[in-house]
Order: structure tokens, then C-alpha cells, then sequence
């Protein structure tokens, strides 16, 4: 287990990786930890769950400059994973299976990648397998504390994310399902478990109240195509350390079935920890096609979304290789062989990893513009492209730039042409845009020429990596 500690603190020695949802949370932790409730500059506050942020809040992380204690934080949630993952497989397989399922933990680089990065994923894959053992622990002993326990792992995962909503049910179910020996599970039981709602579902009334929306994602129908597949597929195979290869993913996503096949007809009713694992891979992809359909157009299969599944697919694999097939010896040398493949390619991902994963990259860490920002005095307002960037390392008074569709629903919105006029209004007493050539995402904005025809903005100043625009009636001077 050490051995996943000095994986994710080597992997971040030049600091964790940073996404933009990596600065909103630190922005949303910065504005908790001063008192200023849940606010964020350039987004809704809605879109995001407490968790998160509050945990970085309670860690005194609140901007790029101070991730040490996230550093410590996530190396000890990989570690604490990897346990969880060996304690569920050997619950099923026995003790190598626990240990093979560890290393497929560790051998996994696009789940350590996940790890590296300021994600709210560590904290959620802890609160899920915590739950998994937690109902297991209820089923064979009949004590009530463990579920309440169980409860409040899934009620702390909704909190860290929206997704773990999918999981309540999958708990529920779980507690339904159970054998008919022992102590049995009653309705109260589920009933107990459904109480895991109630912290995320204040939360959501919060945000109808405070910002007239419960997630800002708005209902409409926007399938995913075949795309999506291709996705998928390729997320798995970078999940077991085989790369980005739709063939290495199919074939994974087979194996993974048929582990959950063998130990269905092989355990007759396991316990309820697989139990979970099982009903998890059936529910939580048809959560996330149901969201990507009817909720969020802006969610895409990625290993990032994927590591809730995988861990339980690893669980799977390494329980039915071990115990449940006619050639043991032949599966169980068959996955062991994967792991250790995934080790190297651990290895390798965490050298890469170290120097600079996202807005940690040397790319943003030398950003010509961002420096010129911190060095000069700020104008009364910037507009940008990338708000969270500009907020999170330089500060000020910070607004996005007027969107003309939305990137949840794929709606054009009404209210687009009235922004424009109040950002030309804007920019006419003294604000300024600051356009980021390495935001590359955002599609919904206006492009730089756009904003210049637009709102007649004249070049302030050009750096390597953006520019500064100003209207031609602004007051003089610019960063």
C-alpha cells in the first residue's frame, strides 16, 4: 500500500494537476473559507456539489499556490482505494484475489492520473467502497450502526458528486436482494438507506432557491451517438492499463461481464458487497446515458467518469478469476500478467505526471499573459475566456464571457445578444478582455475577432500566449 502513496506524491512533486473544474473547486473553497458562501466567479454555484470544496476548505486549500495539503490528502485516498478494493475482492475470492484486485488498483494508470489531479473522484471512490463494506458488515452481523454508517458514506458521495445518486438504489437493492439465511434485511432497512438523500436533496432545494436551479442543467433530450461508444471503449482500455485502443476496451468490457455472470451462477447470491459491485455495473452506465441524454450534453466517456466503474469491474475480475472459473490458475496468471503490465505503465505515467499535469503545466506556470496580469494593476473589470484561470491565479474582479449556447443542452440562448450589449457597455467604462489562446474548450464564446467587431475593441496588448482588448473609448492604460 505504500507503494501507492509514493506513486501519486512522486507523480505530483511539481504540484497536482489542474483542470478547469480543478479551479473552481479551489475558488469555491477560497470563497468558503472566507466567509463568502458558495460563490464562484463565471459559473453557477449550482453545478457543483459541497463536498469538495468544503474538504479542500477544511485543508486550507483555496488557490494553485497552496496544494501541499492536497497532495498528502490524495495520496492517502489512493492508498486507502487500493485497501478497500483488496478488502471487497477478498470478500469474494479470498486473499488472492484481494491481492491481485490491489494491483489492479496500482497497474492502473489512468485510475492514478485520476488521483493526481484536484478531482472531487478520490474522495468519491472512498465513500463508495466504504459503503460496499459498510452493508456487507450490516448483512452478516445485523447491526443496525453499520448501515447508518453505510448511509452516511453514500450521503457524503452525493455530496462530493451528483453521480452518486446512481448508488443510493444500488445500495437499496443490494439490502433487498440479500440471502434468506442470516439476518435478513427488512424495508426499515432500505428506509434507512434512503435517508442518504436527504443531505443532497436540501442541498438541491438550496440551489432553486439561490439560484433557480437545482444542478444549472436544464431538461432536454440530446442522445449521444456512437461517438459515445467509441468513448467508452477506449476509457476502458486506458483503465486497465492497455492504452487507448477500442479492441483492448471490448475486450474488457467482455471480461468484466463475464466475471459478473460467473460469480452470479458461481456464488448463487454473493454477498453485499459484490452484491453492490454488481448492481453498480449495471446501474451506473445506464445513469450516465440517461444524464448525457436528458441532462448534461457537456458529459463525455472519460477515465475520469469511468473510475467509479472500474474499481468495482476490478473487484469483479480478480473475485471470478480466482474463484469461479474452470482454468483458476490459468485466469488468475492471466490477470496478474495485466496488472503488472499496468504497473509499468504506472511507472511511466507517473514520471510523466511529475512534471505538470493541466493548468500545472509548464505552459500555464510560464503564461506570459497571466504574469503581465499579477505584475500590473487590474482594470475595474476583466472579461475572459477562461474566468476560473484568471481568478484563480491572479484574482480580481472576474467575469466569463457571454455564451450563445449552452453547453448542457445545446440551447441557443435568448439572453446572449442582451450580454453582449452590457459587456460593450461594460468594457466602454473601463474593463478590459482578456482573451486566452490556450483555452481551447471554450466553443460557446465569442472568438477574439468577434468580441473586436462586436463591442470595436482595439489590441492593447498582444502576448504569446493571448491578448489584452480594450474599447477604442475606454479610459487609457491596461494591464
Amino acid at each position: 500500500m505504500l507503494a501507492a502513496a509514493f506513486l501519486v506524491l512522486y507523480s505530483t512533486r511539481s504540484g497536482p494537476g489542474l483542470s478547469p473544474d480543478s479551479l473552481k473547486y479551489l475558488l469555491l473553497a477560497r470563497s468558503l473559507a472566507g466567509g463568502h458562501g458558495f460563490e464562484i466567479p463565471g459559473a453557477s454555484p449550482a453545478h457543483y456539489p459541497p463536498g469538495y470544496p468544503l474538504i479542500l476548505a477544511a485543508i486550507g486549500a483555496g488557490s494553485p499556490a497552496g496544494l501541499g495539503p492536497v497532495r498528502i490528502l490524495h495520496a492517502l485516498l489512493f492508498t486507502l482505494n487500493a485497501g478497500l478494493v483488496l478488502l471487497t475482492a477478498a470478500r469474494a475470492g479470498g486473499r488472492a484475489a484481494g491481492l491481485l484486485a490491489a494491483l489492479g488498483v496500482l497497474g492502473s494508470p489512468a485510475l492514478l492520473a485520476v488521483h493526481t489531479m484536484v478531482w472531487s473522484e478520490p474522495a468519491f471512490l472512498t465513500l463508495l467502497l466504504a459503503a460496499g463494506l459498510l452493508l456487507s458488515a450490516h448483512e452478516e452481523s445485523g447491526r443496525i450502526g453499520w448501515l447508518w454508517c453505510a448511509a452516511a458514506c453514500l450521503a457524503g458521495a452525493t455530496t462530493v458528486r451528483y453521480a452518486g445518486l446512481a448508488f443510493v438504489p444500488a445500495g437499496g437493492l443490494a439490502l433487498l436482494l440479500a440471502r434468506n439465511d442470516g439476518p435478513r434485511p427488512r424495508w426499515r432497512d432500505v428506509g434507512w438507506l434512503a435517508a442518504a438523500l436527504l443531505p443532497i436533496g436540501a442541498w438541491l432545494g438550496r440551489n432553486v432557491l439561490a439560484a433557480g436551479s437545482a444542478t444549472n442543467r436544464p431538461w432536454a433530450f440530446h442522445p449521444p451517438g456512437f461517438g459515445a461508444l467509441a468513448a467508452f471503449l477506449s476509457a476502458e482500455g486506458e483503465l486497465w492499463g492497455l492504452g487507448p485502443h477500442l479492441a483492448a476496451g471490448f475486450a474488457m468490457a467482455l471480461a468484466t461481464l463475464a466475471a459478473a455472470v460467473a460469480l452470479m451462477r458461481g456464488v448463487g447470491r454473493p454477498g453485499a458487497a459484490i452484491r453492490f459491485a454488481l448492481l453498480v455495473l449495471a446501474g451506473y452506465p445506464a445513469f450516465l446515458l440517461l444524464s448525457m441524454s436528458f441532462v448534461d450534453a457537456d458529459t463525455f466517456f472519460d477515465t475520469r467518469l469511468l473510475a467509479p466503474l472500474h474499481v468495482f469491474a476490478i473487484v469483479l475480475v480478480s473475485a471470478a478469476a480466482v474463484r469461479l472459473t474452470a482454468a483458476r490458475a490459468v485466469a488468475a496468471t492471466a490477470v496478474a500478467a495485466l496488472c503488472l503490465n499496468g504497473l509499468v505503465g504506472s511507472a511511466r505515467a507517473a514520471v510523466q505526471l511529475a512534471q505538470g499535469e493541466g493548468f500545472a503545466a509548464p505552459y500555464w506556470r510560464d503564461s506570459e499573459t497571466l504574469a503581465r496580469l499579477r505584475s500590473s494593476p487590474l482594470p475595474a473589470r476583466v472579461f475572459t475566456n477562461g474566468p476560473e484561470v484568471v481568478a484563480a491565479f491572479v484574482g480580481g474582479d472576474v467575469a466569463g464571457l457571454p455564451a450563445w449556447t449552452s453547453r448542457v443542452s445545446l440551447a441557443r440562448r435568448p439572453q446572449f445578444q442582451n450580454e453582449m450589449r452590457a459587456l460593450c457597455a461594460a468594457l466602454r467604462s473601463g474593463g478590459k478582455v482578456v482573451y486566452l489562446e490556450g483555452i481551447t474548450w471554450a466553443w460557446d464564446v465569442p472568438s477574439a475577432e468577434e468580441l473586436q467587431a462586436s463591442c470595436a475593441l482595439r489590441v492593447e496588448r498582444r502576448f504569446e500566449d493571448g491578448v489584452v482588448l480594450g474599447s477604442t473609448r475606454s479610459p487609457a492604460g491596461s494591464p
